[in-house]
């Protein structure tokens, strides 16, 4: 496999990390060996039709799933340029220049929230059984008040 498939692999797993509605991660990934261009396609049998019907919050993951894709593109030294065809299929144009565009947006994309919050939550939380300390931990980082728990502590 060459680099710049590992490249692209590698863009697309800053791309997944994008929020999506309901968490559904409404996204396909293509590519092709001799290809410059990425392809994010919409995954329908993700659709949620009573919640959004007309798929608009479906079509905004796959424009978050976009724009990490660029951001790290430009991190790892490439030139994207975006296109919509006519089948809703994204297509990020990837034209390597060699010359990285840092951006502190991927530092926060790539971030491991999950290990750094059970490090800070170790410190903050001192129970004598460590059962129930892993218990606690699984219920915040689950829950989805993660933050404002986190908080009160």
């Amino acid at each position: 496999m060459n680099n710049k498939i590992l490249d692209f692999k590698r863009m697309i797993g800053y791309a997944i990390k994008a929020p999506s509605g309901h968490n559904t991660q409404p996204w396909l990934f293509r590519i092709k060996e001799g290809e410059d261009r990425i392809r994010i396609v919409p995954d329908l049998t993700k659709e949620l039709p009573v919640v959004d019907k007309d798929c608009r919050e479906l079509f905004i993951s796959l424009g978050c799933a976009a724009e990490n894709l660029c951001i790290a593109a430009k991190d790892m030294g490439y030139e994207p340029a975006v296109t919509i065809d006519e089948y809703n299929t994204i297509n990020v144009y990837l034209k390597k220049t060699g010359v990285a565009k840092p951006d502190s947006l991927c530092l926060q994309i790539d971030r491991p929230i999950v290990a750094n919050m059970i490090r800070v939550l170790s410190r903050k939380m001192r129970y004598g059984n460590s059962g129930r300390f892993l218990w606690r931990i699984m219920y915040m980082l689950t829950s989805g008040e993660t933050r404002r728990r986190f908080l009160i502590y």
